[in-house]
């Protein structure tokens, strides 16, 4: 009640205090009892699937009693942010640097952290947390607020577990006049427009104090989201071959002011990148535009990742002044019509890796030989009936890549099987499919 009365309670009525979030609707959960909180991360995981907008958690925890079960935390923080929540987070009442002595909720990816200023409001409450982690700063100290019905019905109190309800209403505001905004956009625009009143000498480890006038007014750069994407003109599409340049047409949107953006496609783990960046030139807010790139996977990481391990592609968008976001998507591997070893004669199964591409081929297809030793290797088409079709004359290779290249112009449509066998004995078969 106490933490709820100073995001949600009613504005002009004359009566009490006036909730920072005022007109916006609150969802109370229950996570504990009187005297422990120990649901808190389901109760997270609720609010998001019940569609809330802004998720405030008034608790703080340092990781000693669950460091084993962080990352499934940081993943319930991911997966409610990916359904549209932005989580709010109390910076904790412990005096000391969140960088250093790190807690929970507060310090994760995508949360919104919020530390405390004194009753003056241009100081730090001496209790904070604080630190880079640290996004923001509130009220903490005195707090004017609802209380239980069966006490005085209003109430002082103090701490950080009140700051990141009164940031997270302003919060609200936000999504209620920007319903398209993402919460990394929400988050976003409270923090630029803090005022540096809180320790202005040390910004580092004391950013700002929430201003929700200028965040409710002072939208003055773009941000980007990403509304499609296509592989190769197919939308969402997936990625079957190594070393094979991948056309990427990226749609973004503009959701905040107009500005002239420039994005970058970024090396990553597992690809590389030929043509990175996209001029997107004026954007107005609304408007689409879409960029290319030009990448292709690492060729050095052709055993991973799997078909269940997907690519994370990054993409840093900048209008060349204030504007710096970081957009990320997902693209899967895919191997439909998997190779599939038929005889070894050693004890190893990583001699000889073959890949093929296009499939579906319609003129000719690309058979890719991976040789950890030399071995000569013939490489064949057979129909359907097992007949041989299309064949390579026996070749000895040295260890490394070579391509082998099938003219398949001649041959009806259908299915085919594409034969790779080696003198060391073995025999590598996958499915390939001729169009027309």
């Amino acid at each position: 009640t106490l933490v709820t009365g100073c995001a949600a309670a009613k504005t002009d009525n004359g009566k009490g205090i006036a909730g920072s979030g005022f007109h916006c609707m609150y969802l109370p959960i229950k996570t504990g009892n009187a005297t422990d909180l120990y649901m808190g991360y389901d109760g997270i995981h609720y609010a998001a699937t019940k569609g809330a907008e802004i998720i405030v958690c008034s608790w703080a925890n340092d990781s000693v009693d669950f460091i084993e079960f962080i990352d499934f935390f940081s993943s319930i923080i991911a997966s409610a942010t990916d359904l549209g929540s932005l989580i709010v987070a109390s910076a904790g009442n412990f005096s000391s640097d969140n960088d250093i002595f790190p807690y929970y909720p507060a310090v994760f990816d995508r949360v919104l952290a919020v530390g405390g200023t004194k009753k003056d409001n241009d100081q730090a409450w001496p209790n904070t947390c604080f630190g880079k982690t640290v996004d923001v700063y509130a009220p903490a100290e005195s707090v004017f607020t609802t209380d239980l019905p069966d006490s005085n019905s209003y109430d002082v109190a103090s701490g950080t577990s009140f700051s990141a309800p009164l940031t997270g209403g302003v919060a609200g505001i936000l999504a209620s006049k920007y319903p398209a905004w993402t919460p990394e956009l929400i988050a976003r625009q409270i923090v630029v427009t803090c005022d540096n009143v809180v320790n202005p000498s040390n910004r580092n480890k004391y950013w700002g104090r929430v201003n929700a006038y200028r965040a409710l007014t002072e939208p003055t750069f773009p941000g980007l989201k990403i509304t499609t994407f296509s592989v190769d003109n197919v939308e969402g599409g997936t990625l079957e071959y190594i070393d094979k340049k991948y056309t990427l047409d990226v749609t973004f949107k503009n959701l905040v002011s107009p500005g002239s953006v420039n994005v970058v496609l970024l090396n990553g783990e597992y690809y590389n990148v030929s043509q990175a960046s996209a001029s997107l030139g004026t954007m107005n807010t609304d408007a689409e535009k879409t960029g290319r790139f030009v990448f292709e996977r690492d060729p050095q990481k052709y055993w991973e990742p799997t078909d269940e391990v997907p690519i994370k592609l990054l993409f840093y968008a900048t209008d060349g002044n204030k504007y710096k976001d970081t957009l990320e998507i997902y693209l899967f591997v895919v191997d439909d019509l998997p190779w599939i070893v038929e005889s070894v004669s050693s004890e190893t199964d990583d001699q000889l890796i073959v890949e093929n591409w296009p499939n579906p081929a319609s003129a000719a297809t690309t058979v890719r030989l991976t040789l950890r030793e030399q071995d000569a290797i013939r490489v064949s088409l057979r129909d359907m009936l097992g007949r041989e079709v299309v064949a390579t004359t026996e070749q000895v290779y040295g260890a490394g890549m070579h391509d082998v290249q099938l003219d398949v112009q001649e041959l009806p449509a259908g299915l085919y099987s594409c034969v790779v066998e080696s003198r060391s004995g073995m025999r590598i078969v996958r499915q390939l499919v001729v169009s027309r």
